[in-house]
């Protein structure tokens, strides 16, 4: 195993990457959102000032990147446009599985079909 390729992508941490469709999706600890094309690391499209402490995308369903983090809200965005849909009252520790969210909290686990 080699590593074939690095880019520098963010000004500060990158806080998780998700694959969809030949494409990387990012948030960083700079504030942003960023796609970029999983081949050339080309960025296609960023969202700045969006996202603020460790924020980790939670998942792709349909077209919205699902992201949480424990200083931003639960939220979904357009994976096209980067633009924020809604925002919605739900555990930061959650997985998306299937179409479905599960959450946990301090003694709590959570269950919302998308």
């Amino acid at each position: 195993m080699e590593v074939i390729r690095k880019i520098s992508l963010c000004k500060k941490n990158i806080y998780s990457v998700v694959y969809e469709d030949g494409l990387l999706y990012t948030t960083s600890q700079d504030k942003t959102i960023k796609v970029a094309d999983a081949i050339t690391f080309e960025i296609l499209n960023v969202a700045k000032n969006v996202v603020a402490g460790m924020v980790g995308i939670v998942g792709i369903h349909e077209d919205n990147l699902i992201i949480a983090g424990n200083r931003t809200p639960f939220s979904f965005w357009d994976k096209k446009t980067l633009q924020l849909r809604k925002n919605i009252d739900f555990p930061r520790s959650a997985i998306l599985h299937n179409g479905v969210l599960f959450g946990s909290d301090h003694q709590s686990i959570y269950k919302m079909i998308l």
